[in-house]
């Protein structure tokens, strides 16, 4: 797969109980991580489902290399289930009507033996250690459990973007660190853009490359997340302080 930047340039605008809501957004993420910052409520979490697919701008153009997802004003619109991506959402997504090992199935390649595409899902959740949980369905798994069910989906399959708002929120400190080295890691052996919301300045300076800053509406890219942006984008102090 030829590594390939994500173009973005988007407006959308909600009104809602609270008010009106408008985001903007004119960038270029190249294949690597880019950490989304910004506070809660700014638009982070809009910004990634418009990305997906699943919300519309008003005005906007989606394109991942020369494949265009989104153009309103050629009035092109890539659904969601065409467009090739991987994502993983602060609730986890899982068909509630097949098991942890069905929904990891379910997202690898079909021209692979039911046989092959079984072993591949175990050893996806074996990664994630929850192999022992692969016959439950979501309702009888925890949000930790759920959520690395989710992960292990997202591993599947060589996506040509990748989607994670705060993927490892919902699991305790010691496992985030360890899923959040190995799914990274695993994710950028694919050269594909990676935008990766986080509101832990640990996640965000060691694994960000560049930075999406999404603030008062406004989307701002930089090409490097340096300590103490990250920092700047989360209210605190940079590493290292007094």
């Amino acid at each position: 797969m030829t590594a390939a930047p994500l173009q973005v340039k988007l407006k959308l605008s909600r009104q809602s109980t609270l008010g009106g809501f408008t985001l903007s957004a004119a960038f270029q993420a190249p294949p690597g991580i880019t950490v989304v910052l910004g506070p809660s409520g700014s638009g982070k979490s809009t910004l990634l489902s418009v990305l997906a697919g699943l919300a519309r701008p008003e005005e906007g153009h989606i394109a991942v290399g020369d494949e265009v997802w989104l153009d309103t004003a050629r009035g092109l619109e890539r659904p969601s289930h065409e467009r090739a991506l991987s994502m993983v959402f602060q609730k986890s997504a899982l068909f509630p009507h097949l098991t942890a090992l069905g929904n990891v199935m379910f997202a690898l390649d079909r021209a692979l033996s039911r046989a092959s595409r079984r072993n591949e899902a175990l050893a996806l959740l074996r990664r994630m250690k929850v192999e022992h949980l692969a016959h439950r369905y979501p309702r009888h798994l925890s949000g930790g459990e759920a959520q690395r069910v989710s992960l292990a989906r997202a591993l599947a399959r060589p996506p040509r973007l990748v989607l994670l708002d705060e993927p490892f929120s919902a699991l305790d400190r010691q496992l985030r660190h360890t899923l959040a080295e190995d799914v990274l890691g695993h994710l950028r052996q694919f050269q594909v853009p990676i935008l990766f919301v986080t509101h832990a300045l640990d996640e965000a300076v060691q694994y960000g490359q560049s930075a999406l800053l999404v603030m008062n509406g406004e989307v701002r890219f930089h090409p490097q997340a340096t300590a103490a942006l990250c920092a700047s984008a989360m209210g605190l102090p940079p590493p290292g302080a007094t």
